[in-house]
């Protein structure tokens, strides 16, 4: 079986097969393949349930806007910290509701965020409960905004070739999506921080 072949077979999505014939035809270096794979792993918070390392095999570890896509955040966290030795740094960005909205703000925060932007628990007690030390949190918002608007700005420029690759559907939405998050992080609903601990 093919690579991409593997991919449609692993999603365990409706309709995986269609969207990646669809995207194949649109262009058959299997780009757009993948982007409608990733989306439809986001859909299903299944962006990396388990890691394929060796136990304690990593220094350092990175990851950029993971777990906001993730139903298992914590669970995730803990798979980090089994692959990473004592003593191992891991520097994180996330995206999550601000603290202390009212309920309908929070819904609102919900609704726009990335899927599964929602949590239980803040990160610093998901952290802890993972094997952690939390020793650095930043508030990176403003430069989200910023980047939110370059997004939109660029999506709106390129639209034909966005369209292209995304099909006219999923841009359109992207589009809507983008446009009310940059208005939700301009609220104070979202926040993107980053954060910098070590296995313990």
């Amino acid at each position: 079986m093919s690579a991409l072949g593997r991919l449609r077979a692993d999603t365990g999505q409706p309709g995986a097969e269609d969207a990646f014939e669809k995207a194949l035809r649109l262009n058959p270096s299997g780009v757009p393949a993948l982007y409608a794979y990733g989306r439809l792993l986001v859909k299903g918070g299944r962006l990396g349930e388990a890691l394929p390392f060796a136990d304690g095999a990593f220094d350092a570890i990175g990851h950029s806007d993971v777990l906001c896509c993730l139903a298992d955040k914590l669970g995730m966290l803990a798979e980090c910290r089994r692959v990473a030795r004592t003593g191992a740094r891991m520097l994180f960005y996330v995206i999550a509701p601000a603290t202390e909205l009212s309920a309908a703000d929070h819904r609102l925060a919900i609704e726009v965020g990335p899927p599964f932007v929602g949590m239980d628990s803040s990160y610093a007690e998901m952290l802890s409960a993972s094997g952690w030390r939390l020793d650095r949190m930043d508030d990176l918002t403003a430069e989200y905004l910023a980047s939110l608007r370059t997004m939109v700005r660029e999506l709106e420029r390129g639209a034909g070739t966005f369209r292209d690759v995304m099909g006219d559907v999923d841009f359109e939405e992207e589009l809507i999506i983008r446009g009310r998050q940059v208005d939700a992080v301009d609220r104070g609903l979202l926040v993107r921080e980053l954060y910098l601990c070590e296995a313990v």
